[in-house]
């Protein structure tokens, strides 16, 4: 169901008409989420807001948000009991060796898998607007954990609490289990007074749990406390355990983003807020000025700084795009890196959400439609360069050296090319190129040179913050 007019529409049917009446509904999800405020609210840009002008503008987003909210869930449970009923029918056309009928099913949830983060990135688009766009808020957020199902029992109880808290519009309350990176707390909710993280707990065992708990926290004496456990069975003990980790993470990550330095939830390190001003400068007109061209042209092609290469196709050249830009950076350079898919950032959890690009609305949905493709490739060569301009030594680790660097850190978050990393030294210390400067390139599109930048901030901060607490 994309939209509370169509009621009976199934989201797999693959045909021209339902693709309309999907894309129709994420237009009206994107126009409630991003939308709303302005289309509802006459703001003259060239003066200051007034308080009054303010509050009502934030009312009418929370009003968008909430509707918003609502057809998010609607859509993404649907989603979800549709892929239920295909994994149960593939797992019978495997017993049977059915194997046409196999692939026919793969094919549909490979579909609904993509309708899904789209429509998690437009719940991702409202609390983008909550943090104000600030990835360091995101990061304490984010665990790296897998999508959360919405069939659980607590999940009416959660949407109840989160009903009854956007009655006032003046606040907003976002049921984290819709976004792609709040992982902490069951409703990621923002008030005058800043962020909170609510844990909603239903049932008569987690509202005796609750209790203890806040006995618990409450009574200052050791033996008090310890007088409380001799009546609890391990059941309970166990719930109170989980309930108390749970409030741990939600209050440092709380913490953390209020006093701009914490811990990670994942590593148990020590981390700081660490936002580069440099991170501001983006290409994405390069990228409408593109999208314009291949209406006529079919085509368009741009270098960003020297090291980003952009391909834009649509009809008979969208085949084409991949083999064409990729040889176009190996007549340059002599190797192929790797290619990057513009549609991409709805798979990144933590970037700013293709919804709230600025591109006009038909562009947007032209990429979301498959009409127009965007091929990016970095050259990581001339990235290696730039940082060498800068004044840093800069270049490939040597295989054995990054088969090292991957027993001693997470793989997952370091870029690896060919089996060598990158590396850039500093004051004797060596850091090394992450994923995250891809995302900040690939997802949040910005300039190379202004990612390079900000990077090299982070690493002076980060030494910085070494020294200070050595």
């Amino acid at each position: 169901m994309m939209t509370k007019n169509v009621t009976k529409t199934t989201v797999i049917l693959i045909n021209m008409k339902e693709r309309e009446i999907f894309l129709n509904g994420i237009k009206e999800i994107h126009q409630l989420a991003c939308k709303y405020g302005q289309n509802n609210v006459e703001i003259d840009i060239s003066k200051l807001l007034s308080k009054e002008d303010l509050e009502n503008f934030t009312s009418k987003c929370h009003i968008g948000f909430k509707e918003a909210q609502d057809l998010i869930i609607t859509n993404l449970i649907e989603i979800e009991l549709e892929k239920k009923k295909l994994t149960s029918q593939i797992k019978e056309h495997r017993r049977n060796r059915e194997k046409e009928l196999e692939k026919k099913k793969l094919f549909l949830t490979r579909v609904l898998d993509y309708r899904e983060k789209l429509i998690r990135k437009l719940a991702d688009s409202i609390a983008w607007h909550m943090i104000a766009g600030h990835h360091y808020i995101a990061r304490r957020l984010f665990l790296g954990e897998t999508y959360p199902s919405l069939l659980s029992e607590g999940f009416d109880t959660v949407k109840k609490v989160v009903d009854d808290l956007n009655k006032n519009t003046a606040e907003f309350a976002l049921i984290s289990d819709l976004t792609s990176f709040i992982q902490i707390g069951d409703i990621f909710h923002r008030s005058s007074d800043g962020y909170h993280l609510i844990e909603v707990k239903s049932g008569k065992k987690n509202e005796v749990a609750e209790t203890i708990l806040h006995d618990l926290y409450t009574k200052k004496e050791n033996d008090e406390k310890c007088k409380m456990y001799e009546y609890l069975d391990e059941n309970m003990l166990k719930q109170l355990e989980r309930m108390h980790r749970q409030n741990i993470k939600a209050a440092i990550a709380i913490d953390t983003i209020k006093n701009e330095k914490g811990f990670d939830l994942k590593t148990g390190h020590q981390v700081y807020v660490m936002e580069s001003n440099a991170d501001t400068g983006t290409y994405i007109d390069v990228i409408r000025d593109l999208i314009s061209a291949s209406k006529t042209k079919k085509w368009g092609y741009n270098v960003i700084d020297g090291i980003l290469h952009i391909g834009v196709y649509r009809e008979e050249w969208v085949p084409l795009g991949k083999e064409i830009l990729s040889q176009i950076v190996k007549e340059e350079c002599g190797k192929d890196f790797p290619l990057f898919n513009f549609m991409q950032n709805i798979s990144m959890n933590i970037c700013e959400p293709i919804f709230l690009k600025e591109l006009p609305e038909e562009d947007l949905f032209d990429l979301i439609s498959g009409k127009v493709v965007i091929f990016m490739i970095i050259n990581f060569e001339k990235l290696i360069e730039l940082f060498k301009f800068i004044g840093y030594d800069a270049g490939w680790l040597s295989t054995k050296k990054t088969h090292r660097l991957k027993e001693q850190l997470d793989a997952s978050s370091i870029f690896i090319f060919n089996n060598q990393a990158i590396y850039i030294n500093y004051e004797s210390m060596e850091f090394h190129i992450g994923d995250g400067i891809i995302t900040r390139i690939i997802g949040d599109n910005l300039k190379p040179f202004n990612v390079a930048l900000g990077f090299i901030d982070i690493i002076n901060n980060a030494v910085n913050n070494m020294k200070n607490n050595s």
